[in-house]
């Protein structure tokens, strides 16, 4: 039986996670397809587990990679420290999306073994038994009515589909687990994470929709400790879902130089000499400076005559009241 994989499943969407964001932060472009080669050097290698303790199996793979042998060994460790693309063995390096496709095929391998059953052989005319309502036909050669095997092809069809699903189920929890940092995290096999996908799912969202919905509110909730116990699949998936979606998330600097300009706004001068003049007594009616309480001119504090028009006045650059020219 083999041992490696000849080609394996990629997410179309993969380039967006934040952990080859990290990845083309320092090798750009031109890092994520290095790390693609390595991957695909990864999935033909003995049980998809690539040895590097050979010296020239290293000079080999860090040449096509177009690194030396140093740069090829600061690169590994980035992928493993850094970025958590791969993973360290001890007979080598390998990845999760190569091992999660190599251990289906795998299964799928043995299954396949270990049910084979020989065809069987035709046998000639005479030693044919008689099927009801035929005439003597080989063994192994018994007609099926048509409508029988279009139901088999039917329920193949439908056996793919939840196949395909499930996967979908899984990816989606994966993303979610990996965001928030969560080890064992939340299980594609729940019964109520996996209603919520599907129904999403059917209402025509797709994966990459997900990934923006873990993102946008693992940033908005994830250090608000009223909101981060939310951060789960019933809250993110439900009937809300569209709505987080579409959600416009406002950027910490913007949000910060918004409050900032709120805080930081002056009154204007006709706000400033309207509060000037309130603290003096001043008569809303004439806009003459009065002392409210007795009607009295308030010329010693002021030094102006009662029944001035205050609009004569303006403010020094000291805040202090003084007669415009």
């Amino acid at each position: 039986m083999k041992e490696n994989i000849e080609y394996y499943r990629h997410f179309s969407g993969a380039d967006q996670h934040p952990k080859f964001e990290m990845l083309r932060a320092k090798y750009g472009w031109s890092g994520d397809g290095k790390f693609w080669a390595l991957n695909n050097r990864i999935a033909l290698a003995s049980n998809c587990i690539l040895d590097l303790s050979k010296k020239y199996v290293k000079a080999s793979i860090a040449n096509a990679l177009d690194f030396t042998l140093d740069e090829f060994d600061e690169f590994v460790i980035y992928l493993l420290e850094e970025c958590d693309l791969i993973i360290e063995t001890g007979s080598g390096i390998t990845t999760n999306e190569v091992q999660e496709n190599y251990g289906k095929v795998s299964l799928k391998r043995m299954k396949n073994k270990a049910g084979y059953v020989k065809k069987p052989t035709l046998k000639t005319a005479e030693s044919s038994t008689k099927l009801a309502g035929t005439e003597n036909q080989p063994t192994g050669m018994q007609i099926q009515p048509s409508e029988n095997i279009q139901t088999k092809v039917n329920k193949s069809k439908v056996n793919k589909s939840k196949v395909n699903k499930r996967e979908e189920v899984e990816i989606i929890l994966n993303d979610l687990n990996e965001r928030l940092g969560l080890k064992k995290g939340f299980s594609a096999g729940t019964e109520k994470s996996q209603s919520l996908i599907l129904s999403r799912l059917r209402d025509g969202f797709s994966v990459e929709d997900f990934f923006t919905v873990n993102e946008k509110k693992i940033n908005s909730w994830k250090t608000d400790p009223n909101m981060c116990k939310f951060l789960r699949p019933e809250t993110l998936y439900g009937n809300k879902f569209e709505g987080y979606l579409n959600e416009i998330i406002v950027s910490d600097n913007d949000a910060l130089r918004f409050n900032q300009g709120k805080q930081g706004k002056k009154p204007s001068t006709r706000e400033r000499l309207a509060n000037a003049w309130a603290e003096m007594g001043v008569d809303p009616e004439n806009n003459s400076l009065v002392k409210p309480e007795t009607g009295e001119s308030n010329v010693d504090s002021t030094g102006v005559e009662q029944g001035t028009n205050i609009l004569e006045f303006g403010l020094s650059e000291r805040g202090n009241i003084k007669r415009l020219n």
